[in-house]
């Protein structure tokens, strides 16, 4: 079980994560959505998912069974891991390892937490338009990660 003080640290996270393989990510996202208590997906409902290729921006993503997403929602987030150009997955990389990331990677990035950010479940206080809003002020890897950092502590877990 993921810890709550072990949610500070996202990018640390992300980073065991990718590394380690396949983490419990369904676990850690239920357990920050549900502001310290463990909760547990609703499988009664089927959850829809294209298995069609979907482009957004400049990004193409398909539906990937080993990611899915563990709330009941009309049009679930995509995770980075179903890109399939793969320049997503390069800026994602070099934004885990702290590198600085070129302006066509900021560009990659920022259309990725666009559209998981309008397809997430938020937590009531959440206000999605004002995160929308801030999305194309980030312009370094640190912006990202404080970013990613804000958005966990609201239930949003994007890498």
């Amino acid at each position: 079980m993921i810890l709550q003080s072990e949610l500070s640290g996202n990018l640390w996270y992300a980073r065991l994560w990718y590394y380690r393989g396949r983490a419990n990510v369904r676990s850690h996202t239920l357990y920050a959505a549900s502001a310290g208590r463990p909760a547990t997906p609703r499988n009664d409902r089927k959850m829809p998912m294209s298995h069609e290729p979907e482009q957004i921006g400049d990004l193409i993503y398909t539906f990937n069974p080993d990611y899915p997403y563990p709330f009941p929602v009309d049009q679930p987030p995509h995770y980075w891991m179903a890109e399939q150009t793969g320049r997503l997955a390069a800026a994602v990389e070099r934004y885990f390892n702290g590198e600085a990331l070129a302006p066509a990677e900021l560009a990659l990035m920022r259309q990725y937490l666009r559209q998981y950010l309008e397809r997430a479940v938020m937590t009531g206080d959440a206000n999605r338009a004002s995160l929308l809003s801030r999305i194309e002020a980030l312009r370094s890897t640190r912006d990202i990660e404080r970013f990613a950092d804000e958005l966990a502590e609201i239930g949003v877990e994007p890498f």
